[in-house]
C-alpha cells in the first residue's frame, strides 16, 4: 500500500499557506505579457494589443488607462515601467513592425497614473504584438538616479537613453549602431 499525505509549500514570509489563484477578467484582446509595480501597492499589467491596466488594490481589480492611445500601434504595449517616487508616473513603449509609419510609436509618459499620455520618443519600433513580445522587458528607470535615467531598447532602432526624466526632445541613441 501507497501512503499519501497533503503536502503545503512554506512560505518565506511565515507559516506554510496554501496557493490561491483566481481569474481575472480584462476587456483586452491578445495577451497580458507583462506586469509593473510600485512599492505603495499600485500595480500595472500590459498587453500585446490592448493597452495598459492599473490595479489600486493589489490586483483586486483593474482598469483601462490607454484611453488617449487613438492608434492600433498605440495599443500594442512591449514595454511598461513606473518610477520609484511617485506611482502616477509610468512609461510605455509602444508599436509593431508591421504598423512601421503608425505615428504612435515611441515611448509614452503619463503623470497621472494613466489617465493621459504625453509622447516623448517617437518614430522608435518596438514589437508590442510581433513575435519579439515574449522576450522580456525593454524599458528601465535606473535606480538611485531620482527617475531620471531612463533607457529603452527598440526592435531594430537601437538602445535609447533620457536623463531628465524621459522628457521630450531628450532622448539620445546609445552605441551607434550596436543595438540596431
Amino acid at each position: 500500500m501507497i501512503g499519501c499525505a497533503a503536502v503545503e509549500a512554506a512560505s518565506s514570509v511565515g507559516a506554510s499557506q496554501p496557493g490561491v489563484f483566481r481569474q481575472t477578467d480584462l476587456d483586452a484582446g491578445g495577451w497580458l505579457t507583462g506586469f509593473a509595480s510600485h512599492s505603495g501597492g499600485r500595480l500595472y499589467a500590459r498587453t500585446d494589443v490592448g493597452g495598459v491596466y492599473r490595479s489600486d488594490d493589489r490586483g483586486g481589480s483593474w482598469r483601462f488607462v490607454s484611453g488617449n492611445m487613438t492608434s492600433s500601434a498605440g495599443l500594442f504595449v512591449k514595454g511598461l515601467t513606473v518610477a520609484e517616487s511617485s506611482a502616477d508616473v509610468i512609461y510605455q513603449a509602444v508599436g509593431t513592425s508591421y504598423v512601421a509609419s503608425d505615428a504612435a510609436r515611441g515611448v509614452w509618459r503619463s503623470l497621472d497614473g494613466g489617465g493621459t499620455w504625453t509622447q516623448v520618443l517617437s518614430n522608435v519600433n518596438f514589437s508590442g504584438n510581433d513575435d519579439l513580445r515574449w522576450q522580456g522587458e525593454c524599458l528601465a528607470i535606473t535606480p538611485g538616479s531620482g527617475d531620471q535615467e531612463i533607457f529603452a531598447i527598440s526592435r531594430k532602432n537601437g538602445l535609447w537613453r533620457s536623463t531628465t526624466g524621459g522628457a521630450a526632445g531628450t532622448w539620445s541613441k546609445q552605441g551607434g549602431t550596436l543595438f540596431d
